[in-house]
């Protein structure tokens, strides 16, 4: 400002609370100087003295010659003295300045001419002014308030002056009550508060805010239905989105904890999930949010979170602990059973999960339960886990560990329901940059893409793989029909080797799939899996190649001539290296797979039709052990050992069969003669005969 002698000692500003923008009010001080011109008159006598001069003429000369003669006279003389005298004083006024944080100013006008005062704006309309005076080193504070209109407000706090401490320190809150520091003593000292009342033009509808008109949630209810999912705030005037966020906080034991946040910058307009309607805002809310049956809950709005239409400018928000509210008591529920659920662990919080030792992956469920119970929020005694967890992806660089969480049924009416707990914990986590799990240290590593997904019950797993369990039937049943059929044309034939065969192509398919598959995704199953899976491969063909190469050998031709059956050494090598292999094939994979329900969260098909499979083989293969053990018994080619030396090198069988020549049997019958032919085991090692004629 041009205007010399101003000075402005004090300024205060602040959110303009009435109006849209910001207010300061400024003190003006100006020093005024006038001169004032003072004349004074005095007479007094004065001599003049004159000269007369006289001129004396000649013919060569002329002089001029003065002859002084005096003429007493008095003259009265007036005097004008001007004496100037400076007079000082000293003006003090305020100015309430209007503005928006553009710098465009709206309003600028002068408020008080008063000294010694201080003035503040109240949060509900009005001014306060302060006056303060020392007395015997205490304070004495007097105060007045005004309205928007500089009008004096006849609300008078009627304990003035008031007794404040040597600094005489105070303050205006923004729920518009006045602080005033006490005298303080040398133990102790206190403050003095007075709530102040609204001068404001606007209705004060009970929220910190004059420009809030009403919401929904209403303030101080205590019947908000259980899951609601909208909230409506109106205003005085028409609003846009701006740049803020609104919270919503559920009070538990006495801590805030959060449940949804919301930011006007990157709502959803377009599926109106933030919606404005001229003066109000419409906002969608998860179902989780208020899901709590008698839940404590309130909701803060910051400043600039919506802004005046007209002006471009932010506008005031709500203060926590206002706007609050209580949720209706639970319907009665239906009986709902245990439920049995997991979640993903980030990429991050894998590899934070894989460093932890025994008993930090131990505090890491622990505290991963108690985060949950209270974002859900849930009985602590209902949420547990076995400490289990399987990895998700195992082909992948980008492995991710699944854990389980069991929920137990509700107990009461008052408690939620299980699938309403999945439901909304798979909201919480799917959503978890709006709410408390993202703020959790242990529930912020879960995976917002995967959410809580429950493991299907037999009855959904059965749905699931309907097609897959009617094709294992059809199978099942068509071996069976093949063996029943083959039995029926001939008893005594080793029929079983059909069932044999079609479960050992089962089971080799789904052991395969089921290594390189799942159980990899538990630890430590991996290696042993392939071990035993091709071991009893390796040794069944060594045994096979063992055999045929024994079988081509001149030894075996000789002693094969002459006996003409199958070896009963070949047949006992076949026998003992089938009953091997049940204890390096069958039986391991079958306690792996044990393993693998043990620690697995969700049993998949493969790894069912797998365990299937292997139960199936392994009580084929010792069945058939018993049935070959008595078969060998019952044998018509079981004879004792006879006592000749029969028995040769390569360990002849007492299963063989006296030599009969056919041939000689039919002309004997016939009447011809014929001579009768040597056995050719007689012959030793010469199995060749000799013609005989006819």
């Amino acid at each position: 400002m041009n205007t010399p002698n101003i000075t402005f000692p004090q300024l205060i500003c602040s959110v303009d609370y009435v109006s849209i923008g910001h207010s300061c009010i400024v003190s003006v001080r100006q020093i005024v100087q006038e001169t004032s011109n003072f004349t004074y008159y005095n007479i007094s006598t004065t001599t003049v003295t004159a000269t007369r001069t006289t001129t004396i003429v000649s013919s060569s000369t002329t002089a001029v010659v003065g002859v002084p003669t005096q003429f007493p006279t008095q003259i009265p003389t007036p005097i004008n003295i001007s004496m100037p005298i400076n007079n000082t004083t000293m003006k003090t006024f305020y100015i309430r300045i209007r503005f928006l944080s553009s710098g465009s100013v709206m309003t600028l006008n002068p408020m008080f001419n008063l000294s010694n005062t201080i003035i503040r704006t109240m949060p509900l309309g009005g001014y306060a002014t302060i006056f303060r005076s020392s007395i015997d080193q205490n304070i004495n504070f007097v105060f007045l308030l005004y309205d928007e209109n500089n009008r004096l407000s006849d609300r008078v706090y009627p304990r003035q002056p008031i007794l404040a401490n040597l600094y005489g320190a105070f303050d205006i809150t923004g729920n518009n009550t006045l602080l005033v520091a006490q005298n303080e003593t040398t133990t102790s000292w206190s403050l003095l508060l007075i709530n102040l009342p609204p001068l404001s033009p606007l209705k004060d509808s009970g929220y910190g805010n004059l420009h809030v008109v009403t919401t929904y949630p209403q303030r101080n209810i205590t019947d908000l239905i259980l899951s609601t999912n909208v909230i409506n705030i109106t205003f005085q005037d028409q609003i846009s989105l701006s740049d803020g966020n609104l919270t919503i906080y559920q009070i538990i034991n006495q801590t805030n904890i959060l449940r949804q946040r919301i930011n006007s910058r990157t709502c959803d307009v377009t599926n109106k999930k933030c919606f404005i309607s001229n003066d109000t805002v419409r906002l969608e809310v998860f179902d989780s949010t208020f899901n709590d049956p008698n839940g404590q809950y309130f909701i803060q709005m910051d400043n600039n979170f919506i802004k005046s239409f007209v002006y471009n400018e932010p506008m005031l928000g709500i203060e926590q602990n206002i706007w609050a509210f209580q949720t209706a008591k639970n319907s009665p529920n239906k009986r709902s059973s245990d439920l049995l659920g997991k979640v993903l662990l980030t990429i991050s919080g894998t590899t934070y999960f894989k460093e932890l030792n025994d008993s930090g992956r131990n505090e890491f469920f622990s505290t991963l339960l108690r985060e949950l119970t209270v974002r859900i929020p849930i009985e602590p005694e209902r949420l547990s886990t076995n400490g289990r967890y399987q990895i998700d992806n195992p082909w992948s660089d980008s492995e991710q560990i699944r854990i389980p969480i069991f929920i137990k049924e509700a107990r009461n009416n008052n408690e939620k329901l299980t699938v309403n707990v999945r439901n909304d914990l798979n909201t919480l986590v799917k959503q978890k940059q709006y709410t408390g799990i993202g703020t959790g240290t242990v529930t912020n590593l879960l995976d917002e893409n995967y959410g809580f997904q429950q493991v299907a019950s037999p009855g959904e797993f059965f749905e699931i793989h309907q097609i897959k369990f009617i094709l294992l039937f059809v199978g099942i049943v068509l071996c069976l029909a093949l063996f029943l059929g083959a039995r029926y044309k001939s008893r005594e034939s080793q029929n079983f080797v059909i069932l044999q065969l079609g479960i050992t192509i089962f089971r080799i398919v789904t052991t395969t799939i089921f290594v390189f598959t799942d159980a990899r995704t538990v630890q430590n199953l991996f290696i042993p899996g392939v071990i035993f899976l091709m071991l009893p491969i390796a040794f069944n063909l060594t045994i096979a190649f063992s055999i045929l190469f024994s079988e081509h050998s001149k030894e075996f031709a000789e002693w094969f001539a002459h006996h003409g059956r199958a070896a009963t050494m070949s047949l006992t090598i076949i026998f003992w290296g089938a009953c091997a292999d049940i204890f390096l094939g069958d039986i391991p994979q079958l306690i792996i797979q044990i393993i693998y329900i043990y620690y697995t969260i969700e049993y998949d098909i493969t790894a069912l039709f797998t365990i299937i499979a292997s139960g199936l083989s392994t009580l084929s293969n010792v069945l058939s052990k018993l049935f070959f053990i008595k078969f060998d018994k019952l044998s018509p080619y079981h004879k004792e050992e006879d006592q000749s030396d029969n028995s040769d090198d390569l360990g002849k069988s007492n299963l063989e069969e006296p030599y009969i020549d056919r041939s000689v049997e039919q002309r004997e019958n016939s009447g011809e003669p014929v001579e009768k032919r040597e056995n050719p085991e007689e012959l030793g090692s010469n199995s060749e005969s000799t013609n005989v004629e006819g």
